[in-house]
């Protein structure tokens, strides 16, 4: 006759399975499809847990999140950085003007938050390409704006045959100082002369 398990050594049967199950699990040794509450999965070859990896992460973006808009510039490609020349802000036009290639700067002048003021600031600036002066010339809005003609013809760096239609435009005042000016080209000065002699157009 099977006599009947006494519940006092059921239970103490019972302990002894559960903490060799725990200690099996704090060995490594747990053997489910997931991860046992309490313990990381670990990244096979890895030795790190998959939240120390997504906290790795996610403090490498806010590193680079709260980097200066120059530097992340500085690690974009160029089809990037042409993106970001249609769409950014005023910061993003401003830096990406003076980006070394040009289909990055004529990007800029793409873009439909531009302003007549960056526009004018671009027609002075020398670090801006031949193409890029050139496409401020041929838009008939920027084409209206005096301050944007001035600077162009003041620009050496404008094709002087842009600079050359737009000596006929500018002021008396602004042909005198033309006329006297050694940064621009000898033959812008002789156009300013010239049209001097004329009188008022």
């Amino acid at each position: 006759m099977v006599r009947a398990e006494s519940s006092s050594g059921g239970s103490a049967r019972f302990v002894r399975c559960l903490g060799r199950l725990l200690t099996n699990r704090g060995a490594g040794l747990y053997n489910g499809t997931q991860t046992a509450p309490g313990f990381e999965r670990t990244l096979p070859g890895k030795g790190r847990s998959v939240t120390e990896d997504r906290e790795k992460d996610r403090l490498q973006r806010d590193e680079t999140e709260r980097l200066p808009l120059a530097m992340k510039i500085q690690k974009m490609s160029v089809p990037e950085r042409i993106k970001l020349a249609q769409t950014g802000g005023q910061e993003a036009r401003t830096l990406l003007m003076q980006d070394p290639n040009r289909v990055v700067q004529l990007a800029v002048l793409d873009n439909p938050k531009i302003t007549s003021s960056e526009v004018v600031g671009f027609a002075n600036s020398r670090n801006i390409s031949d193409e890029a002066l050139r496409k401020i010339a041929e838009n008939r809005e920027w084409y209206k704006l005096y301050p944007v003609r001035l600077a162009l013809v003041k620009n050496p760096k404008t094709p002087v045959g842009i600079a050359l239609k737009l000596v006929s435009t500018l002021t008396s005042q602004d042909l005198k100082i033309l006329a006297k000016s050694k940064s621009v080209s000898s033959v812008i000065v002789q156009a300013a002369r010239r049209q001097l002699e004329r009188g008022p157009h």
